[in-house]
């Protein structure tokens, strides 16, 4: 399978991974960027090496000293960097119904059940959403993966027509769905990731999206790669990745890639030199110092206000 993407560090990620060597794999638990306090800073961290020209495997033995964090340039001290496994994780699945989706059928919706099935636990929850020219909500929280299941076969059903509200979705998604959701917050967009009908903008939905913590991946299908700039864009902004789908097969494969990454991450914690209170984006740059070690991170939090 072929995963492609045209920005070189995305490609790199969503490539087939290999075989790997037995580790342990906890459930990853996410916080939001801005946690537990305004003088602490939380960000998820995917720490992965090249094998070869297209395969890679993600590390699991990082330690703090490994790591190097830089906030609006300036270098700060890690507190801590360690895998967490307690927090609950809610993940949102928003379905694009506005004309693409001709090559989906009930096996792509048996594979999003496996991937419910083996990731949510008891604390943890998922919903079902479409949307076109306007979102619905298809099934509400729940860990329950065949009721999930089901409800990802009844929104691949819906005849594919009409516009797109894509920032609208994940607007709404962001701010009515997964904000107030404990752990981390993840929203998985299966879509052409383009938008002719919303009432907000590319920036305003990704400030949005950092705010609440949400970690946005895209599964472009086979024929609708229109909209490849939007769905980069934002999933890079805030930590998560694009699976450009090259065969049809690959659907089943991108949950399980995306279950991977959401089960073998670090959360990095940080007390910033100069904590600010000023309600704005603060960049972050984390860096490796092992060789050959590449990492994936949100790039940036928003500051409270006082």
């Amino acid at each position: 399978m072929d995963l492609r993407c045209s920005l070189a560090w995305v490609l790199l990620l969503v490539s087939p991974f290999p075989a790997q060597t037995p580790e342990q794999q906890p459930t990853l638990q996410r916080r939001p960027p801005v946690a537990p306090g305004p003088e602490t800073v939380s960000l998820p961290v995917t720490a992965f090496t090249k094998l070869g020209r297209k395969h890679f495997r993600l590390l699991s033995n990082l330690t703090a000293a490994d790591v190097r964090v830089l906030e609006d340039n300036r270098e700060q001290p890690v507190t801590s960097f360690a895998r967490d496994t307690r927090s609950p994780i809610t993940v949102g699945l928003l379905i694009d119904t506005s004309g693409f989706r001709d090559e989906m059928d009930a096996a792509d919706a048996a594979a999003v059940g496996r991937f419910f099935h083996s990731l949510l636990r008891p604390e943890d929850a998922g919903f079902v959403a479409t949307f076109g020219g306007e979102h619905q909500l298809i099934a509400d929280f729940s860990t329950d993966s065949r009721s999930l299941e089901g409800a990802t076969a009844k929104a691949l059903a819906v005849e594919p027509f009409g516009f797109s509200a894509l920032y609208d979705a994940i607007d709404w998604a962001c701010r009515q769905k997964l904000m107030a959701r404990p752990g981390r917050r993840v929203l998985i967009l299966i879509t052409d990731a383009r938008d002719d009908f919303s009432g907000v903008t590319f920036q305003q939905v990704v400030e949005e999206a950092q705010r609440a913590g949400v970690v946005v991946y895209f599964i472009v299908p086979v024929t609708a790669h229109s909209g490849s700039g939007i769905a980069q864009g934002m999933s890079a902004d805030t930590g998560g990745t694009v699976f450009f789908l090259s065969h049809k097969g690959d659907f089943a494969r991108a949950f399980e890639e995306i279950e991977g990454l959401l089960t073998r991450q670090y959360i990095l914690t940080y007390a910033p030199l100069d904590p600010k209170h000023d309600g704005k984006f603060h960049t972050v740059k984390i860096e490796c110092r092992r060789p050959g070690v590449r990492l994936l991170s949100p790039g940036g939090y928003y500051a409270p206000r006082e």
